[in-house]
């Protein structure tokens, strides 16, 4: 794939010497080709060429190299990137600009200083406020940290309704920290304000129940996804085959094996696995 990108460059060449016109739109796709092959310092210099060209930035021409310089690990220079659009004003950043900037900050581990941003467009006047994607970000980093407290706290402060992707993650969280009864809760505050929880939501609810050994809670959201149209997939029948196994409930596990097949889906080796170790423990040999 980068040698399509790269092969932009030498087109770009020729237009020049050709004494073609090149736009705003043609360098902005320049910059974009040298970001995605990992050389933001020449899509730095094709930044130049904008001002000896007397063209003006607009906001996707720097919105590209802010994200390149964060995918290639350079957060601090991104930061400082930021902080000289706004203060020298080269343009007004916008809702992409601020999700690149939190995204950038997230996944280098730098939540808190996300968390201090997102506080600052809360704050300022800008067309770049927070939306559901930027906290759900923050939310998602906040609970990979296991910080599930701090991404609740943030969620009760809200200026917008989340989203089922934002609910999810902290439903997810929840689960895996044993808080079941807590994110039962969330979910029921999901369908009270209008939000349909997917199949994803429903699933962590039920690994939450298994790993508390609930398994009659787990089979309840099973049904309830069921019953809300939602058609389960490998995943959501392999947490109740899993549970019903090492509970040496085989017959139940064997009826969602069968249903499976029925639903026109084909285990996976996991599945297949599970199944085999639950007939085995059951000393149902034969039937393996």
């Amino acid at each position: 794939m980068k040698n399509h990108y790269s092969s932009v460059f030498p087109l770009v060449r020729d237009m020049c010497v050709k004494g073609m016109v090149v736009d705003e739109c043609t360098l902005n796709v320049v910059i974009n080709c040298y970001c995605l092959v990992g050389r933001v310092d020449l899509g730095f210099s094709v930044l130049g060429g904008f001002f000896k060209r007397g063209i003006v930035p607009n906001v996707v021409t720097f919105n590209t190299p802010l994200r390149g310089l964060f995918q290639e690990h350079k957060a601090l220079q991104a930061h400082e990137l930021f902080k000289k659009i706004i203060y020298e004003k080269l343009c007004e950043p916008d809702e992409v600009t601020s999700g690149i900037v939190i995204r950038g900050l997230c996944q280098k581990g730098n939540t808190g200083t996300a968390i201090d941003f997102l506080r600052a467009m809360e704050k300022q006047k800008r067309p770049c406020k927070p939306n559901a994607i930027i906290y759900s970000t923050i939310i998602d980093s906040l609970c990979k940290d296991k910080m599930v407290d701090e991404a609740l706290a943030l969620l009760q402060v809200y200026n917008i309704v989340p989203d089922v992707i934002t609910f999810s993650i902290v439903v997810d969280a929840l689960c895996k920290e044993g808080h079941i009864e807590d994110a039962d809760e969330i979910v029921q505050i999901m369908i009270q304000q209008g939000q349909n929880p997917d199949r994803g939501t429903h699933s962590s609810l039920m690994d939450g129940y298994c790993l508390q050994k609930r398994i009659d809670d787990a089979r309840r959201v099973f049904n309830t996804m069921v019953a809300s149209g939602l058609t389960p997939d490998l995943h959501s029948y392999g947490i109740l085959i899993n549970a019903y196994s090492k509970t040496k409930k085989v017959e139940a596990a064997m009826n969602l094996f069968r249903e499976i097949r029925h639903q026109g889906l084909t285990p996976n080796i996991v599945i297949y696995n599970t199944v085999l170790q639950g007939l085995f423990s059951s000393r149902r040999h034969l039937s393996a």
